[in-house]
This record gives structure tokens, sequence and C-alpha cells, in this order.
């Protein structure tokens, strides 16, 4: 960027400068915070008092190789060359509880509030493939999303919503991927609407249960297998949806850099699978997203723009993609921001900046969380304060208007980098075990997250990283906000739902598809159009994924998992 001349100048000025002004105010400040300890990984103090061009000189940096144009290989600045200012991200609400008709009275009052895409909150026995009637399903019916069985179901979520009134609809359940996507095939037929008329975006990240969540409920091989075959599907008949957005996000207790690392190799790996089936990456790498976790501003935006750096990189050196779409990564981001449950109102300060970083790196699609999200399902009102957040962003401010504005910044660019690198180390180590599932496995990743959650919590109990409300500032006897509250009938509300389903359907018709889906999982068929069969029949979602645990075996924790 400099002559060598100019830079020796720069570096004498520099040195000049901290004998006679940096120096004598250090000294006056006295020790200062480690702002190592918002968790980017091992860096050794990532944060300068200043950053100059020599800071650029020292990684390298060249602009056409590491930085380039918006949409551009290496995609660092964006997905896109340009970004609509009446629209420059998506608004997604996550939101779900009790049963499909509480659920649709809810979807009806965030989409009239402006979100643009309502991503399903499935209680934790749909994620895990029980039906409300299961014994393993007692006391969790409805209570953190709701309760989703049959097609009936999704009927009555969304009745009065054709999925063509949004911009994409959402469901997060990864271990029961063709389901989800069999459910989201069947209600478009019943609205009478095209596959092309609507999107469907679902996360099936399956592995990254297996390393954070836990909602696995199948050995790790025919889970990928199942979320593989939900990709592959699409690339035939939905090309134009979003079949699996590897998580980075759910490892943030190992710090944003170990995260990526986890995430980006999950991708890697489904990748892996998808060549062994006999696609090419051009067939699908456009169909991948990347669910990020930011830091505050200036180490959020660097960890984005690494992740799409590494993408476009991986991609196109490793598997030989060449289409552009495949190369920009696509980030979806959910902003939760370390909220709190004590002075909650605090959190809505730290989300609306959290979402602010998200917005400012450019990413395609944000979902906040409401400021009462740490203490029960959010009431009305803080949901649709989430919904204004997102909306002043993007009407209050120049944010939409200009892309990847901290591109060329001494400071973001070395920060860049070096997260870049510190992503690659983690990555390699996943890679030296054997990949994303051995490393879960040998306990690489558990590992990881431990001995990162510890170090912080160790800091902040020592006041070392303060957190506000918690152990700096604190009101001593605050009193218990007013939240949610759940309806105690659901479980005995959703048991009859489905008996009823159960004396309405064809149940002849039921047993044979459920039959075909067993004999397809036995071969190395795709599942989808079996399943998709077993869904129009008003199979439920307990009965599918019996077959599954009969055909594969159930998930057993090895020793390194405890």
């Amino acid at each position: 960027m400099f002559e060598k001349e100019k830079l020796e100048e720069i570096r004498k000025a520099k040195d000049e400068w901290e004998k006679a002004f940096l120096q004598p105010a250090l000294e006056k400040i006295g020790p200062k915070r480690e702002m190592a300890s918002l968790g980017i990984g091992h860096l050794e103090s990532p944060f300068k008092e200043i950053y100059t061009p020599l800071d650029l000189e020292e990684i390298g940096f060249d602009y056409l190789r590491d930085v380039g144009f918006p949409g551009a290989y290496p995609c660092t600045r964006s997905a896109e060359p340009t970004r609509d200012p009446q629209k420059p991200w998506l608004i997604r609400l996550y939101a779900g509880y009790g049963t499909p008709k509480q659920s649709n009275e809810r979807y009806k009052f965030l989409l009239k509030e402006g979100a643009e895409e309502i991503v399903m909150a499935v209680d934790l026995p749909t994620q895990i493939g029980y039906d409300a009637d299961h014994p393993m399903s007692a006391g969790e019916v409805g209570r953190v999303g709701v309760s989703l069985s049959s097609l009936r179901d999704l009927e009555e979520a969304f009745e009065g919503i054709p999925l063509n009134s949004m911009r994409r609809v959402a469901i997060l359940g990864n271990a029961i991927g063709p389901i989800a996507l069999a459910f989201f095939i069947a209600l478009g037929e019943k609205q009478g609407l095209s596959h092309e008329d609507y999107v469907v975006d679902l996360q099936n990240d399956v592995i990254k249960e297996y390393g954070t969540r836990g909602t696995q409920f199948l050995p790790a091989e025919p889970a990928v297998r199942l979320a593989t075959d939900v990709v592959d599907y699409c690339v035939e008949h939905h090309p134009n949806w979003q079949p699996l957005t590897a998580c980075a996000a759910h490892y943030g207790l190992g710090g944003t850099a170990a995260a990526h690392a986890a995430g980006l190799s999950a991708a890697f790996h489904y990748i892996d699978v998808l060549l062994e089936k006999g696609l090419k990456i051009d067939q699908f790498g456009h169909m991948f997203t990347l669910f990020t976790l930011g830091e505050p501003t200036f180490a959020g935006v660097a960890v984005i723009r690494a992740a799409r750096r590494i993408w476009a990189r991986t991609l196109s050196e490793k598997y030989g993609a060449k289409d552009p779409r495949s190369l920009a990564l696509k980030m979806t981001a959910y902003t939760i921001a370390e909220s709190t449950a004590q002075q909650t109102m605090n959190n809505i300060v730290r989300i609306a900046l959290g979402t602010q970083t998200y917005a400012l790196a450019g990413v395609e699609y944000i979902y906040n969380a409401s400021y009462d999200e740490g203490l029960a399902i959010p009431t009305e009102e803080a949901a649709r304060l989430a919904i204004r957040t997102q909306q002043i962003l993007a009407n209050e401010t120049e944010i939409p208007y200009t892309v990847d504005p901290f591109a060329g910044s001494y400071f973001v660019e070395s920060l860049t980098t070096k997260v870049e690198n510190e992503i690659r180390k983690y990555i390699e180590e996943i890679e030296r075990v054997g990949g994303p599932i051995p490393a879960i496995e040998a306990g690489l990743l558990a590992k990881t997250m431990g001995d990162e959650a510890y170090k912080k919590r160790v800091r902040i109990e020592k006041g070392e990283r303060i957190h506000v409300g918690v152990n700096k500032h604190r009101v001593e006897g605050e009193a218990v906000p007013t939240t949610f509250q759940p309806d105690p009938t659901v479980a005995e509300k959703r048991i009859e739902s489905l008996n009823q389903l159960k004396k309405d359907r064809d149940n002849a018709e039921v047993e044979r598809c459920l039959a075909k889906v067993k004999e397809v999982s036995q071969t190395e068929q795709n599942v989808v159009p079996a399943v998709l069969d077993a869904v129009r029949a008003y199979a439920t979602l307990g009965e599918i994924c019996d077959v599954w645990r009969d055909v594969f075996g159930e998930f057993e924790f090895p020793k390194s998992y405890m």
C-alpha cells in the first residue's frame, strides 16, 4: 500500500508519537482491562492502542487479493455486489409455543408488525422425533416451542398465512430435516402454491447437535445421510430453497474463532458427503448458509469477513467451485448479545448494538432475541421491540447504503486476517483428528468450549470482565418483570388432537407409506420422496422417526461426551 520509504517515515513518526504522547498518557491511566477476554480465541493481545499502515504491512495486506469488491472473490466484503436500501437484510423472528393454533396467533402478530420470515421454534419432543403422547414427551410439550406432529398441525399453524406472503419460512429442527422439508412442501401444495412461489429455509445441521445442543437421536452417520438427502432433493426439485445452514453460533462458548471453525468444518463435511453422492459443487454450494456468531462491533465484523474469505478460498481451491454464487457465503445471525436475566431492560441496548454489528458486517438474514427471552417466551411487547430494532437500523441509519464500510480500516483489516488465521488453526486441529464428528467424539470441541467458558466465568467472577448488572452496577432486590404465561393445558390439548388425527386419516395408507420409508431407508436411495408421501398421508413425525430408530438404531453417548 505504501512505498518502503513512506513506511519508514510512518514508523519513525509512530515511535516519536509513542514516546512523546502515548507513554505519558498510559502512565496516567494505569493498567487497562485485557480485551482478549472478549473471546476471540487464543490471540495474544489482539487489540492495540492504534493501527496504522504498518499493521497492514505486517500481515502482507493486498487489497485485491484479500478484500476485493463486494460479491466478487474472495467475497470478504459481502455475498452481493450491493443491496437494496429498502430491504438491506431479511427480518426474521424465531417464534412458537404451545399448540399450533396459539402459535398461529403469534405468527400473524409478528407478520403484521413487519417480520419478513417466521422461523418456527418447535418444542424439544418435536426436535428429537417424539409426538406429544410419547412418554418421553411428558413435561416438555409446547414449552420451548410449538408442539408439531403432523401436516395437520402445520396447516393450523399457518392458517390464514400463505407461505408466499413471507420472504422465507423456516424451522429449526436439525435432526428431522427430511420431515421438516416434507411438511413445507406438502403445506405449499395444500395452499395451491408452486415451489417457486415461496422459499423454505432449513437449519438442518445435525452435526452441531452432537457437539452442543444435544437434540440428536440417531447415530451420526445416518443422521448426516438424512441431512444431505434434503440438500440432494432440493438440488433437483427446489433449487431456490436454502436446505442447510451450518452453525457456528452454537459453539460460541469456545470463542468466536473456534465456533466458526466448527461450523465451517461441519459445512465442509456435508460437502464431502454430497460429492460422494455424485453431485457437483456448483449444483449446491450456493444453497448453504452459515449461522454466524459475533462479538461487539469490530471483532464481530472481522470474524464475519474472515469466515466469508475462508469459505470462498476453500470452495475455490479445495473443491474447484467456479460459480460466483457458490463462492459467496450468505450469513444468518441471531442477536442475543449476552443478554441477562438481571436488569432485563439492559438487554434492549445489548441487542441493538449486536444487531448493528451484524448490519455493518452485511449479514443477509438477521433475527434478534427479545429483551425478556432469558426469562420466558417473549411477550408481544418485547417481540415487537425486537422487530422495531431492525426496522430502525434499516430505515433510520446510513448502514443500508454502503457495503462493508470498514473495508480498508487498518484495524479491521489487520484483525480480519488475524482472526482468519486463528479460525484456520482450529480447522486444522479438527481435520487432524478426522473431521467434525471424530472431533466431537474425541471431546476436542467440548474441551475447547469448556476451557473457554471456564476462563470467561473466572474473569467475570473476578471482575476482570465487566458484565453490567451481573458483577457491576447491580440492583439489589430488583423486581421480577412480568413475563409470558404458558397455557398449562397444552399437553392435554395436543394429545386430544393426535387421537383425533388418527381417527380421521386413512391408517392403511399411513402404514403403507411408513413401510416404504423403512424400505428406502435401508438402501442408499434418497428418503425425501418416501417421507413426503408419508407426510401427505398424515403420518406423524413420531411414527416416521420410530421407523428410523428401528432401521438405524439410537444414538448412545460415548464416554468422551460424559
